[in-house]
C-alpha cells in the first residue's frame, strides 16, 4: 500500500539523512508535478512523468527484490532511479543486467589551491532580464540552428525565467573574451533548502581544452559562497570525463549517485 507525502518532507527526510540534497531532482518535480510516496516498510519513491510514462526514484540502492516489488507497485513504470549515497563505480553495479545509466551528484567540498588562484582570461557577467542583445549574440554565435522559439535559446531563456531571475531563484552568467561569450554556466536557487544548483555548464568549442570551464565554475562558486548556500553540480553523467574534472578541479566531490534501470516497458 503506497501513502502519498509532501514532496518537500519527501526531500527534506533525505536531506536530514544523508547531508545532500537533490536539487536536479526537486527541479523536475517542481516542473513535471512529481508526487511523493512512501509504503508500510517505509520506503520512499518519487513518481515523476516527462511524457512518456513514469520514472519512478527510490531513495535506496538497487537490489532485484525492490526492483520487481515497484514494477508491481506502479502500473506505467518506463525507467526505475536508485539514489545510493556516495560514490559508486560502475563495477559496482555490473551485475545489474538491465543497467542503463549512471550519473552523479556532485557537491562543493573545498578549494583546490592551485584553482582558486587562478588568474581568469576572460571576465564573467551574470545576466539580468534585460541582457536580450548579449543573449541574442550568444545565440547567433552558437544556437542559429535552433529553431527560433526553442527554448534553449538565450533569449528564450530570458523570456521564460524573467521572473526567477528578478527574484534571484535563477542567475545566468556569461564567460566573455572581448566582449564575446565563450560559454555560460546556468544556476537555479531552492531557498527552502538552502542550496544552490549549477547546471548546463557549457564553455564553445574553440575555446575547449583549455582549462576555462573550471576557473568559470570556480568563480561562479565563490560568488554563491557569499550567500552561505549549499552549493551542487548535478546529474553528471559517469561517462561524462570532463565534466566529472571540472567538477573535481573546482572542489567538488560527488555526493550521491544515481543508477537508471529501464523497466521491462517500453516508452511509448
Amino acid at each position: 500500500m503506497l501513502i502519498e507525502k509532501d514532496n518537500k518532507d519527501f526531500f527534506t527526510n533525505y536531506m536530514k539523512t544523508t547531508d545532500v540534497v537533490l536539487t536536479g531532482l526537486i527541479g523536475d518535480t517542481q516542473s513535471f508535478n512529481s508526487k511523493a510516496y512512501f509504503d508500510i516498510k517505509n520506503k520512499y519513491y518519487l513518481s515523476t512523468n516527462y511524457g512518456g510514462g513514469e520514472v519512478i526514484t527510490a531513495l535506496q540502492p538497487y537490489n532485484i527484490d525492490l526492483y520487481n516489488e515497484i514494477l508491481n507497485e506502479f502500473s506505467n513504470v518506463v525507467s526505475i532511479a536508485f539514489i545510493y549515497d556516495g560514490y559508486i563505480g560502475k563495477e559496482s553495479v555490473s551485475n545489474i543486467e538491465k543497467f542503463s545509466y549512471l550519473s552523479y551528484y556532485y557537491k562543493f567540498k573545498a578549494f583546490k589551491s592551485e584553482t582558486d588562484k587562478t588568474t581568469l582570461p576572460f571576465i564573467i557577467k551574470e545576466l539580468n532580464e534585460n541582457d536580450y542583445e548579449l543573449a541574442k549574440q550568444y545565440d547567433d554565435l552558437y544556437l542559429s540552428f535552433l529553431p527560433p522559439k526553442h527554448g534553449a535559446r538565450m533569449t528564450n531563456q530570458i523570456k521564460n525565467y524573467a521572473e526567477a531571475m528578478k527574484n534571484g531563484k535563477n542567475k545566468k552568467y556569461f564567460a566573455l573574451i572581448d566582449d564575446i561569450p565563450i560559454g555560460h554556466i546556468n544556476t537555479e536557487l531552492y531557498f527552502e533548502y538552502n542550496a544552490c544548483d549549477f547546471a548546463n555548464i557549457a564553455i564553445e568549442e574553440a575555446y575547449k581544452q583549455k582549462g576555462y570551464g573550471a576557473a568559470f565554475l570556480s568563480e561562479v562558486t565563490k560568488e554563491n559562497l557569499k550567500q552561505g548556500y549549499d552549493l551542487y553540480y548535478t546529474t553528471v553523467s559517469a561517462d561524462n570525463i570532463a565534466s566529472r574534472k571540472t567538477a573535481e578541479k573546482s572542489g567538488y566531490i560527488i555526493a550521491a549517485s544515481c543508477v537508471s534501470i529501464y523497466s521491462k516497458m517500453k516508452f511509448v
